[in-house]
């Protein structure tokens, strides 16, 4: 693999990362928009499906650090518990 080759591939890779970016900013601010909660959590969260499940009643979404609710109650109940 060349030099120029590398420095293909990494652009690729790196259009994709902001494209994805881009992707995902456009989404939040598009559901914020709408009436939205958002709350954004700098540490990972593992095994939360099943608290989700069991205690969020509305619509939601996830986009990596960023956790979209439709209902703001149910933002306010995932602060209390994961922040």
């Amino acid at each position: 693999m060349t030099e120029i080759d590398i420095e293909q591939e990494l652009s690729e890779a790196l259009s994709q990362e902001i494209n994805k970016a881009l992707v995902v900013d456009l989404r939040c601010r598009d559901l914020v928009s709408q009436g939205w909660t958002m709350v954004t959590i700098d540490t990972t969260l593992e095994d939360i499906g099943g608290w989700m499940q069991a205690n969020i009643r509305g619509d939601w979404r996830a986009f990596y650090d960023r956790w979209l609710f439709e209902d703001a109650n149910d933002a306010m109940l995932f602060k209390l518990r994961w922040m």
